[in-house]
């Protein structure tokens, strides 16, 4: 995907004609909104917030004109914008200004978890509301197809969407910036991405704020913490990411096989319960300083 970085860094020109091609195959194929974002955030953190706010504003008005044009329905293109290209913009704004890695993944978790408290207060059962969603929404259209789903896996899903769809928020916000921030650094200063990354550390505080919120999860009782079971979920996925920094700092100072960092994105993808021990390791290293106890620097000056 460097040679797509590429274009976008050629001009102006480019970067618009980029935005607008991912923008219209976004509207029918979500997962483009990835490389979308990803461009937004390239050009925000290469050329200037302005420049950014421009392609941004060139995306989301293609996909809103196409979306009116072909289904006289915005609501799919608004979507769109507020799932991939606003937030893209937003954190790279806020990663240039600061240069934090950690700030920008603060500012995500407060963002997301702001939304949770949000969600929790304006719909008095969210289980609820997600499970009359699913059987109102995709049931109907699982039997067309014939595919019978019970009631009761609706039931175990709604529990768990507002968890899910927090994380995947966080955790697609976050990626779409860090994988604009290593095209920028493959394209103008190789190597530099890796250091920043290695170095990654969520601040103290939040290690105790996720400790506060997991005590009071188990206070609470496991039939009576919504809120707060989507809150941690929020404050693991952010965890997560100075997990895989560890891990990825740990590799590469101990000189061990990259096959670890293989298998632990394999499980990452396999076993959603790998956010979870990423998250721990994190706090273990705010705590304990892992990176420097077991692999310190390698020719630190």
């Amino acid at each position: 995907m460097l040679f797509l970085a590429r274009y976008v860094m050629q001009g102006p020109k480019e970067a618009f004609i980029t935005v607008a091609s991912l923008s219209v195959l976004t509207l029918w194929l979500a997962p483009v909104g990835f490389l979308l974002g990803a461009a937004i955030a390239l050009v925000t953190l290469r050329v200037g917030i302005k420049e950014g706010a421009q392609v941004l504003g060139v995306a989301a008005l293609v996909q809103l004109l196409l979306a009116w044009a072909t289904t006289q329905n915005i609501w799919l293109a608004v979507v769109g914008v507020v799932e991939f290209m606003l937030p893209a913009w937003v954190l790279a704004s806020v990663l240039r200004t600061t240069g934090s890695l950690a700030t920008m993944i603060q500012l995500v978790i407060w963002l997301v978890g702001t939304l949770v408290i949000g969600f929790h207060l304006v719909v008095d059962d969210p289980i609820g509301w997600w499970q009359q969603l699913f059987t109102t929404l995709f049931a109907p259209a699982m039997e067309q197809a014939d595919m019978h789903v019970p009631e009761s896996t609706w039931a175990q899903v709604a529990q768990l969407a507002t968890s899910m769809l927090a994380m995947s928020m966080v955790i697609l916000w976050v990626s779409m910036v860090l994988f604009a921030r290593w095209w920028q650094s493959l394209l103008y200063a190789p190597g530099r991405f890796q250091q920043d990354f290695h170095r990654l550390s969520l601040p103290r505080q939040l290690a105790w704020l996720t400790g506060i919120v997991a005590l009071a999860g188990l206070l609470i009782g496991p039939q009576q913490h919504g809120l707060i079971s989507d809150l941690f979920a929020v404050l693991s996925a952010g965890l997560m990411f100075h997990g895989l920094a560890v891990i990825h700092a740990l590799v590469e100072r101990r000189q061990m096989s990259t096959n670890w960092l293989i298998a632990t994105y394999v499980l990452l993808l396999l076993f959603p319960q790998m956010i979870l021990l990423l998250a721990l390791i994190a706090l273990f290293d705010i705590w304990m300083d892992l990176r420097q106890r077991y692999a310190p620097p390698i020719n630190e000056e």
